[in-house]
């Protein structure tokens, strides 16, 4: 009867250590999964610059985009809803409240930071059952998304163009043709209307339109790049560009980056090919987000996608 007794007793000792292991792993998933997840939010709520203040020098994260961008992003991928988690932590530190390197701690939670450049910082709480059809132990996890300045500065107004992550290009390859030019859109290749006579979509008049568009879901706010080296010519607004990059290259060689949310390089700036020159939008006379590219030979426009029949 006694041995009985002590087999049952190691019997259910092992059941619970059993138990107690798959909790563990259960919740080291979970909390790995999480900090995932908030991470890849965070960058997608860093994505939501505000355009105004970007051309005005100044770097700038709208704060409400980013709050809904950073939602958005995180019922996505998680499959949760609103009531499944909860936000315990938001802020955006960038040009409008802070300078970098900013040393950070937070005021309820044992964390403590260095943010080298504009961030997105949450901290987000939920159960593991949320990610695991078992146990429902509270998970908390935090993540960031900064953007890097360029090196041996303190502000953002230093920003260099040339460091495609300042516009997160999201690690999409960007596209080079055999001739060395760089395809002005690493986001996509998917032109939505070709070079040459058509009717205006705004005024309905007949006229050539001088270069390609090209768009995509998603396409607002990504990076548009120099496709050659060259020098800016003009960096602003122009018409019915909205704001515009233009720039000269050798031979008469000319390039123009139309509709864009932000400019992202100034006038007489020297930039190289695959430089970030603005980010793209929908300014000027355009019925949604995308880039107007434009290559023109002595100031004659030519169909850009000759260059490109790579692609």
């Amino acid at each position: 009867m006694y041995d009985f007794i002590r087999v049952f007793a190691i019997i259910l000792v092992m059941i619970f250590s059993m138990v107690q292991s798959a909790n563990i792993s259960v919740y080291a998933r979970s909390s790995k999964y999480l900090k995932e997840d908030i991470e890849v939010a965070a960058h997608d709520a860093a994505l939501q610059i505000d355009p105004e203040e970007m051309s005005n020098g100044d770097f700038v994260i709208d704060k409400d985009k980013a709050k809904e961008a950073f939602n958005n992003t995180f019922q996505k991928n998680t499959g949760m809803v609103a009531g499944d988690y909860k936000i315990l932590t938001f802020e955006i530190f960038d040009d409008s409240n802070s300078t970098f390197p900013l040393k950070y701690k937070h005021p309820t939670y044992d964390v403590e930071d260095i943010f080298l450049g504009p961030s997105v910082f949450a901290i987000v709480e939920t159960k593991s059952n949320k990610y695991f059809n078992a146990g429902e132990k509270t998970i908390r996890k935090l993540g960031s998304y900064t953007y890097k300045l360029k090196e041996g500065t303190t502000n953002t107004r230093s920003l260099n163009s040339s460091i495609s992550s300042l516009l997160a290009t999201d690690d999409i390859e960007q596209k080079i043709a055999e001739n060395g030019m760089y395809w002005p859109v690493p986001f996509t290749n998917n032109i939505t209307s070709t070079f040459g006579t058509r009717s205006h979509p705004i005024t309905g008049e007949i006229k050539l339109h001088a270069g390609i568009d090209i768009a995509a879901a998603g396409v607002e706010n990504k990076p548009a790049v120099s496709t050659l080296d060259g020098e800016v010519l003009y960096a602003g607004e122009m018409n019915g560009y909205g704001n515009v990059v233009i720039i000269n290259h050798s031979n008469g060689v000319q390039s123009r980056y139309g509709h864009l949310n932000s400019v992202n390089v100034e006038t007489g700036q020297a930039v190289s090919a695959g430089d970030v020159v603005g980010a793209i939008g929908s300014t000027g006379d355009s019925t949604g987000a995308h880039l107007h590219f434009e290559i023109r030979i002595n100031n004659e426009p030519v169909d850009p996608i000759n260059y490109f029949k790579a692609f």
